[in-house]
């Protein structure tokens, strides 16, 4: 399977390109995307946490597209990662190996959820190292949350019962945690 060029053309960037000056992830992201990867990483970089961030890991074995690839984590062969899409990031893969307890810095992660990103270490299977696109906050839902649960005022807080009925295509919190829903592409 290989993304179509026109789809290609119209949808990432043209190359990888360094998303933050602070912490130099250089990568190459679907252009809906890259607006909030960027402020996300500013704010992450802002808050004095870039240390927290593997660059050279992320620059070797992480990025944003990958091609046409398998959804891992889902176990729905026959549907393809948000990496397909270049909606999805991986940084530190080496101690947030899919499967492994994650160990990511909350703060990080928070951060991320803020920028409308949601963390994989949450997922059935958790996958750490991941942070996907799904273009709303993701701070603000109080869920059960075994690894990074958000913080959340009781005046900002979003159950279950009062978040907004969500579509396909989105991550789903199942007895306290995430799964993917890849029935359509993005």
């Amino acid at each position: 399977i290989s993304m179509h060029p026109d789809w290609i053309a119209t949808n990432l960037r043209p190359a990888r390109e360094t998303l933050n000056d602070t912490i130099p992830i250089r990568a190459r992201c679907h252009v809906e995307v890259v607006d909030d990867l960027r402020a996300a990483l500013a704010e992450v970089a802002a808050a004095g946490l870039a240390g927290a961030v593997d660059v050279a890991n992320a620059n070797s074995y992480g990025g944003c597209y990958a091609g046409a690839r398998f959804s891992r984590v889902s176990g729905q062969i026959g549907f393809l990662s948000r990496h397909s899409y270049g909606m999805a990031l991986d940084t530190n893969t080496v101690s947030n190996c899919l499967g492994c307890t994650p160990s990511m810095n909350c703060d990080v992660v928070r951060i991320f959820r803020k920028h409308g990103f949601a963390w994989g270490g949450n997922f059935r299977t958790p996958d750490g190292m991941h942070f996907e696109w799904v273009g709303e906050r993701r701070d603000q839902i109080d869920f059960p949350s075994t690894y990074c649960p958000n913080v959340v005022a009781a005046a900002d807080r979003v159950t279950e019962s009062s978040a907004p009925t969500l579509g396909i295509d989105v991550l789903t919190a199942v007895g306290g945690e995430m799964d993917h829903d890849y029935h359509h592409a993005p």
